[in-house]
């Protein structure tokens, strides 16, 4: 799903009828920058959750030796670097799964 898709299905529900399309992407996007800010202030471990939804995570990976699938006898250092992880909260599950 893209973002235009996102709009066009959030403009399309009668709550937000009478709401631009470009109002409603500008709070889309402000949503999206404050999550970001959030994960990347944040300290390592600290949480991100919206409810019903799912939780995000910031987690600093360490550095590590890795192997070229193509050369496997010649390994490779991946640098430490920064991650996100995504928990889906319980709700969500059930809506994938079918379960309402």
């Amino acid at each position: 799903m893209t973002k235009a898709q996102i709009v066009e299905a959030i403009h399309k529900q009668k709550d937000f009828g009478t709401t631009s399309k470009r109002l409603i992407a500008a709070v889309l996007d402000a949503a999206f920058e404050e999550i970001a800010r959030g994960l990347q202030k944040g300290k390592k471990g600290e949480k991100l959750t919206y409810p019903g939804f799912g939780t995000f995570t910031r987690r600093d990976r360490k550095k590590r030796i890795g192997r070229n699938p193509r050369n496997p006898e010649q390994p490779l250092e991946i640098p430490a670097h920064r991650t996100v992880v995504f928990r889906p909260a319980r709700e969500l599950k059930g809506r994938l799964n079918g379960k309402r």
